[in-house]
């Protein structure tokens, strides 16, 4: 069986760790975007800017240009701050790497399927 849609066996140790470190180097992608949030601002807050975040992704689809959402890139907040300056009142949420895809790279041929709505949302009537 293959991990993920990275095509690497799950018995791949090796391999599994270097599909873990390809997600702090961006995936090779050429830019990302580090999403902070400042205090005290909370969860809603934190709603809204996951909505500009979505927003920003459908953006740069329409212009042909790929992105990941990452929430690996929020994990080493104080070594994000410190090399770019950023006030400890700021938190780290996550990062969006971006760029032109690469076709030839096995990871960004994979697509996630879709769970059926009843599965994800109870409506009430």
């Amino acid at each position: 069986k293959l991990y993920g849609a990275m095509g690497v066996a799950r018995s791949d140790v090796v391999g599994r760790k270097m599909a873990y470190i390809r997600n702090h180097a961006f995936f090779d992608a050429p830019h990302a975007v580090l999403i902070f949030m400042p205090a005290p601002f909370d969860t809603r807050e934190a709603a809204d800017i996951g909505m500009y975040a979505q927003t920003l992704m459908l953006a740069l689809t329409v212009r042909g240009i790929a992105s990941c959402a990452q929430g690996a890139l929020g994990l080493f907040p104080e070594i994000i701050r410190e090399q770019l300056g950023i006030s400890q009142n700021y938190k780290l949420l996550f990062g969006i790497s971006f760029g032109y895809e690469d076709r030839n790279v096995k990871a960004n041929a994979a697509r996630v399927g879709r769970g059926l709505i009843d599965d994800a949302v109870r409506f009430h009537r």
